[in-house]
């Protein structure tokens, strides 16, 4: 039963993901309506599949391997972590900010362990690996974005206005470009999670990830998308800056370039910050008195609140549970 709830706690978070995550890509993809929006979100389900069967699955092995001693910690606290994480999101979507979810699910996962088998339960090594990824992504982010649209504009400039038109059709790419690369980071989470549990529930001794958890973890994602991502797209894609097309190719590809970068060390991000930062760089290079700061500032207070939130929500419940007796 505990491995169903489990199995059950991880669809809601990809539900949440949805919700989130497929919020942010979807107003980046369809903010400029270049892409119309049923488009955008075949674009990011086909990529949800694609990405972890084409690039495997190293951020998957992070997560499940390399942050805590789960087989040890046990799948309770595996329970009690999902359930923390879910309720951070939760509160995250309700004021209407998208987050990090990979904070949420890292904080949860530690704080969870440390109440119940002490900070020897922590693979800090894979804790800072995280916590440097997270960090290098929101700041590569802006400065690849800046960049990247200067580049850009340049190029421009040399063709005529129709010939440019023509040249932006290219957001398909970049688009399908950025949501491949959160297909193999942001989306891995969740496999990760269903492969430990799976190997928990197995008395398994490898970490394996099988195609039907690509599947069921892209379900429930485009689930969560359906049914709320579009109330997180017009936070991320008209309150922080309306982008045109040149700006959301840049967007897009300076997402895609550093995610898939920290793809291939294994290093978990969230292609949401990494959106946004990059959206703020790109804004900041076209026109920087039309980004409304105060949603920024709004949006980069929710992002470090979200670990600390969801470690104190996870530490509460596990030492609850301990005080029963059921740790």
């Amino acid at each position: 039963m505990v491995y169903v709830l489990a199995t059950l706690f991880i669809l809601g978070f990809n539900f949440l993901s949805g919700f989130n995550d497929g919020g942010n890509l979807l107003a980046i993809l369809a903010n400029t309506r270049t892409i119309r929006p049923l488009v955008a979100i075949l674009i990011i389900i086909a990529s949800l599949c694609l990405g972890p069967l084409l690039f495997g699955t190293a951020v998957a092995k992070t997560i499940g391997t390399q942050i805590v001693n789960l087989p040890r910690a046990g799948i309770l606290i595996v329970n009690i972590a999902l359930l923390a994480t879910l309720l951070t999101l939760g509160i995250a979507w309700y004021v209407k900010i998208p987050t990090s979810t990979t904070f949420a699910l890292v904080g949860g996962l530690i704080g969870s362990s440390i109440i119940a088998a002490g900070t020897s339960s922590i693979l800090w090594g894979g804790f800072i690996k995280v916590f440097a990824s997270l960090f290098l992504s929101v700041s590569c982010g802006s400065i690849v974005g800046y960049g990247l649209y200067f580049f850009l504009i340049q190029l421009l400039r040399r063709f005529s206005y129709k010939t440019g038109i023509r040249i932006l059709t290219i957001q398909y790419i970049s688009a399908f470009l950025m949501t491949l690369g959160y297909s193999i980071n942001d989306a891995e989470k969740s496999i990760g999670l269903l492969a430990i549990v799976w190997m928990l529930a197995k008395q398994e001794q490898h970490f394996h990830v099988f195609p039907w958890m690509i599947l069921l973890s892209s379900a429930a994602f485009a689930a969560g998308l359906f049914s709320g991502g579009f109330r997180i797209a017009k936070t991320v894609g008209f309150h922080v800056f309306h982008s045109r097309p040149a700006h959301a190719v840049a967007t897009q590809i300076a997402t895609a370039l550093v995610v898939f970068a920290a793809s291939f060390f294994g290093g978990p991000v969230s292609t949401t910050q990494t959106v946004d930062s990059a959206l703020v760089g790109v804004g900041y290079r076209a026109a920087k008195e039309r980004i409304r700061f105060q949603v920024v500032r709004k949006m980069a207070i929710v992002w470090i609140l979200t670990m600390p939130i969801s470690f104190v929500i996870a530490a509460s419940l596990t030492w609850i549970c301990k005080l029963g007796g059921l740790v």
